[in-house]
């Protein structure tokens, strides 16, 4: 399977993800969100979330792509998964090991994600500090 290549390939799956995600046809693009996309930002979150996020400002079939996702790995982490709701509009599963669910605040859940990381349309200002 492709996914077998994340940890060694991850600019090459990247581009294909980029290419084929904004494909007309929904199938496709539902397999690639299923089957690349969502195990590339699982594993390889730091490099592809940015990339991710502006090409789903630019493209709303990316967008869509993107929102066939599930919320898997380091994405399911709920400072992220806020962030990937909000970019693709709907609120997508999250599928994480947890022994105990913690009520998360939006300061809590936003606490290190910088506007420079996923734009600053996405993060909403915080009373009494100046976004970077």
């Amino acid at each position: 399977m492709l996914e077998d290549f994340i940890p060694s390939h991850p600019e090459e799956l990247w581009e294909f993800v980029l290419r084929w995600g904004k494909h007309m046809q929904a199938d496709l693009r539902s397999a690639i969100a299923c089957c690349l996309l969502e195990h590339l930002l699982a594993d390889q979150f730091s490099l592809i979330f940015p990339r991710a996020c502006d090409a789903a400002r630019k493209s709303r079939r990316f967008r869509d792509t993107l929102g066939r996702c599930n919320w898997i790995g380091q994405a399911a982490r709920p400072r992220y998964a806020v962030v990937l709701d909000r970019l693709v509009g709907k609120k997508r599963p999250r599928i994480r090991r947890a022994k105990i669910r913690k009520k998360w605040t939006e300061k809590e859940l936003l606490k290190g994600i910088t506007p420079t990381l996923c734009g600053p349309d996405l993060i909403p200002s915080r009373a009494g500090r100046e976004l970077d």
